[in-house]
Protein backbone atom coordinates (compact mmCIF):
# COMPACT_ATOMS: atom_id res chain seq x y z
CA UNK A 1 0.00 0.00 0.00
CA UNK A 2 1.16 3.43 -0.29
CA UNK A 3 2.12 5.25 2.36
CA UNK A 4 0.84 9.07 3.59
CA UNK A 5 2.36 12.24 2.28
CA UNK A 6 6.02 11.95 2.98
CA UNK A 7 6.19 9.06 0.34
CA UNK A 8 4.39 11.60 -2.74
CA UNK A 9 7.17 12.92 -3.93
CA UNK A 10 6.77 15.73 -7.15
CA UNK A 11 9.50 15.18 -10.23
CA UNK A 12 9.05 17.77 -12.84
CA UNK A 13 5.28 17.93 -12.26
CA UNK A 14 4.85 13.58 -12.32
CA UNK A 15 3.35 12.19 -8.78
CA UNK A 16 6.34 9.30 -8.41
CA UNK A 17 5.07 6.89 -4.74
CA UNK A 18 8.22 5.66 -3.10
CA UNK A 19 8.06 2.50 -0.96
CA UNK A 20 6.19 -0.46 -0.70
CA UNK A 21 6.12 -2.45 -4.23
CA UNK A 22 2.37 -1.71 -6.02
CA UNK A 23 -0.52 -4.42 -6.02
CA UNK A 24 0.03 -6.99 -8.39
CA UNK A 25 -2.11 -8.95 -10.49
CA UNK A 26 -3.00 -12.51 -8.22
CA UNK A 27 -0.84 -14.85 -10.63
CA UNK A 28 -0.54 -18.52 -10.19
CA UNK A 29 2.42 -18.93 -7.96
CA UNK A 30 4.86 -22.00 -7.69
CA UNK A 31 5.47 -21.50 -3.97
CA UNK A 32 4.14 -24.22 -1.22
CA UNK A 33 1.48 -23.10 1.55
CA UNK A 34 4.41 -22.95 4.28
CA UNK A 35 5.85 -20.45 2.16
CA UNK A 36 5.45 -16.68 4.67
CA UNK A 37 5.92 -14.54 1.81
CA UNK A 38 2.40 -15.09 0.06
CA UNK A 39 -0.93 -13.57 1.44
CA UNK A 40 -3.66 -16.01 1.74
CA UNK A 41 -7.44 -15.11 0.02
CA UNK A 42 -9.37 -12.65 2.98
CA UNK A 43 -6.32 -11.68 4.75
CA UNK A 44 -5.87 -8.13 5.67
CA UNK A 45 -2.02 -6.58 4.49
CA UNK A 46 -1.37 -3.09 4.62
CA UNK A 47 -2.33 0.12 5.74
CA UNK A 48 -6.20 -0.09 5.72
CA UNK A 49 -7.07 3.99 5.14
CA UNK A 50 -5.21 3.35 1.69
CA UNK A 51 -7.31 0.06 0.00
CA UNK A 52 -9.02 -0.43 -2.58
CA UNK A 53 -12.28 -1.60 -2.42
CA UNK A 54 -11.42 -4.76 -4.26
CA UNK A 55 -8.46 -5.28 -1.47
CA UNK A 56 -11.75 -4.68 1.21
CA UNK A 57 -13.31 -7.12 -0.28
CA UNK A 58 -10.51 -9.56 -0.94
CA UNK A 59 -11.09 -9.78 -4.67
CA UNK A 60 -8.48 -10.08 -7.50
CA UNK A 61 -6.28 -7.06 -7.72
CA UNK A 62 -4.61 -5.11 -10.83
CA UNK A 63 -3.16 -2.11 -11.78
CA UNK A 64 -6.49 -0.13 -10.80
CA UNK A 65 -5.66 -0.76 -7.03
CA UNK A 66 -2.82 0.91 -7.18
CA UNK A 67 -4.80 4.36 -8.67
CA UNK A 68 -7.50 4.02 -6.01
CA UNK A 69 -4.42 4.21 -3.63
CA UNK A 70 -2.99 7.24 -5.37
CA UNK A 71 -5.96 8.63 -5.48
CA UNK A 72 -6.43 8.80 -1.77
CA UNK A 73 -2.60 9.54 -1.70
CA UNK A 74 -3.63 13.26 -4.27
CA UNK A 75 -6.64 13.78 -2.08
CA UNK A 76 -4.53 13.72 0.99
CA UNK A 77 -2.03 15.92 -0.33
CA UNK A 78 -5.02 18.18 -1.57
CA UNK A 79 -6.77 18.21 1.86
CA UNK A 80 -4.59 17.59 4.62
CA UNK A 81 -7.41 14.64 5.44
CA UNK A 82 -7.78 10.97 4.41
CA UNK A 83 -11.02 10.11 2.11
CA UNK A 84 -12.05 7.30 4.44
CA UNK A 85 -11.55 7.69 8.10
CA UNK A 86 -12.90 5.80 11.21
CA UNK A 87 -11.96 4.52 14.66
CA UNK A 88 -11.54 1.03 13.48
CA UNK A 89 -10.57 -1.18 10.42
CA UNK A 90 -14.25 -2.21 10.29
CA UNK A 91 -15.42 1.51 10.23
CA UNK A 92 -12.80 2.10 7.75
CA UNK A 93 -13.59 -0.87 5.26
CA UNK A 94 -17.68 0.32 5.30
CA UNK A 95 -16.15 3.86 4.60
CA UNK A 96 -14.17 2.89 1.25
CA UNK A 97 -16.91 0.24 0.29
CA UNK A 98 -20.42 2.57 0.90
CA UNK A 99 -19.70 6.52 1.33
CA UNK A 100 -18.34 8.69 -0.95
CA UNK A 101 -15.57 11.08 0.15
CA UNK A 102 -16.29 15.10 1.10
CA UNK A 103 -15.58 16.37 -2.17
CA UNK A 104 -11.92 17.66 -2.43
CA UNK A 105 -13.42 21.09 -3.47
CA UNK A 106 -15.37 21.28 -0.21
CA UNK A 107 -12.58 21.10 2.10
CA UNK A 108 -10.23 23.44 -0.10
CA UNK A 109 -12.14 25.74 -2.39
CA UNK A 110 -9.37 27.01 -3.92
CA UNK A 111 -8.35 23.94 -5.86
CA UNK A 112 -9.11 24.09 -9.30
CA UNK A 113 -12.06 22.14 -10.22
CA UNK A 114 -10.79 19.96 -12.80
CA UNK A 115 -8.06 18.28 -9.80
CA UNK A 116 -11.29 17.42 -7.77
CA UNK A 117 -12.43 15.87 -10.65
CA UNK A 118 -9.23 13.92 -11.79
CA UNK A 119 -9.08 12.95 -7.74
CA UNK A 120 -12.64 11.63 -8.00
CA UNK A 121 -12.13 9.54 -10.61
CA UNK A 122 -9.46 7.93 -8.92
CA UNK A 123 -11.25 7.47 -6.11
CA UNK A 124 -13.99 5.73 -7.98
CA UNK A 125 -15.20 2.46 -6.21
CA UNK A 126 -16.08 0.83 -9.67
CA UNK A 127 -12.86 -0.33 -11.11
CA UNK A 128 -14.40 -0.16 -14.47
CA UNK A 129 -15.35 3.77 -14.38
CA UNK A 130 -11.68 4.65 -12.40
CA UNK A 131 -8.42 5.46 -14.67
CA UNK A 132 -7.61 2.07 -16.73
CA UNK A 133 -3.73 3.14 -16.45
CA UNK A 134 -1.39 5.47 -15.06
CA UNK A 135 -0.74 6.97 -17.72
CA UNK A 136 -4.47 8.24 -18.17
CA UNK A 137 -4.49 9.74 -15.47
CA UNK A 138 -1.31 10.89 -16.57
CA UNK A 139 -2.82 12.41 -19.09
CA UNK A 140 -5.12 14.45 -17.47
CA UNK A 141 -3.06 15.82 -14.73
CA UNK A 142 -0.50 16.80 -17.87
CA UNK A 143 -3.82 18.81 -19.39
CA UNK A 144 -4.62 20.37 -16.17
CA UNK A 145 -0.81 21.42 -15.80
CA UNK A 146 -0.60 22.62 -19.44
CA UNK A 147 -4.43 24.83 -19.08
CA UNK A 148 -3.09 26.00 -15.57
CA UNK A 149 0.03 27.09 -17.41
CA UNK A 150 -1.85 29.00 -19.99
CA UNK A 151 -3.66 31.04 -17.62
CA UNK A 152 -2.05 30.70 -15.27
CA UNK A 153 1.99 30.85 -13.65
CA UNK A 154 1.05 28.32 -10.39
CA UNK A 155 1.57 24.86 -11.17
CA UNK A 156 -1.38 22.04 -10.01
CA UNK A 157 0.76 21.01 -7.24
CA UNK A 158 1.64 24.95 -6.36
CA UNK A 159 -1.95 25.20 -6.01
CA UNK A 160 -2.70 22.17 -3.36
CA UNK A 161 0.42 23.87 -1.89
CA UNK A 162 -0.85 27.56 -1.42
CA UNK A 163 -4.48 26.18 -0.76
CA UNK A 164 -2.91 24.42 2.10
CA UNK A 165 -0.70 26.83 3.49
CA UNK A 166 -4.33 28.92 3.34
CA UNK A 167 -6.01 26.79 5.24
CA UNK A 168 -3.20 26.32 7.72
CA UNK A 169 -3.37 30.61 7.88
CA UNK A 170 -6.98 30.56 8.60
CA UNK A 171 -6.77 27.47 11.63
CA UNK A 172 -3.78 29.31 12.90
CA UNK A 173 -5.81 33.25 13.19
CA UNK A 174 -8.57 31.14 14.57
CA UNK A 175 -5.95 30.22 17.59
CA UNK A 176 -4.76 33.83 18.09
CA UNK A 177 -8.46 35.33 18.36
Amino acid sequence: DPEPVPNLTAVSHYARLCGPRPAQPDRESSTTAADDSQTTPGQTVGTVAYMSPEQARGEQLDPRTDLFSLGIVLYERATSKLPFNGHTPAIIFDAILNREPVSVLECEPALPPELARIIARALEKDRKLRYQSAAELRGDIERLERSRSAGHSASTMSSIVAARRKSRTRIALAVRV
